[in-house]
């Protein structure tokens, strides 16, 4: 798992990555506005395979996420793309890469959640 709290973190993820465009999108949108706090008011994070089946313990101890009381998903660009929002201002934007190693039972939760089809342009596409 791992964080974006700003334009700064983008420096941790290869600019090449699949999820590059759709994290970059994000994070421009969530975390660059004045006054912006991320203890306040949260932050991007990117799945990696390794976080499937574990807690997700930069955030919580015992949650994973099937355990998510998840506001809304989509599915874009083979990425799935859910807000968890804690309270009216506090939300994590989470990307999870639908490849192989997202089993059966996270991609059924996940589809479960689904909103419907959005049209273009969207975050990580250009129209």
């Amino acid at each position: 798992m791992r964080s974006f709290k700003g334009p700064q973190d983008l420096q941790f993820l290869p600019s090449d990555d699949p999820a590059y465009p759709i994290i970059a999108d994000l994070v421009q949108s969530l975390t660059t506005f004045d006054g912006y706090d991320p203890d306040a008011d949260g932050w991007v994070v990117l799945i990696d395979a390794g976080d499937v089946g574990n807690p997700l313990v930069d955030l919580w101890d015992d949650w994973t996420l099937m355990d998510l009381p998840w506001e809304g998903i989509v599915k874009l660009n083979g990425f799935y793309q859910g807000i968890f929002l804690a309270n009216n201002q506090f939300g994590i934007a989470f990307v999870i890469p639908d490849q192989p190693w997202l089993t059966d039972e996270y991609r059924r939760r996940l589809d479960e959640h689904l909103d419907a089809p959005i049209e273009p342009p969207y975050l990580g596409e250009k129209p």
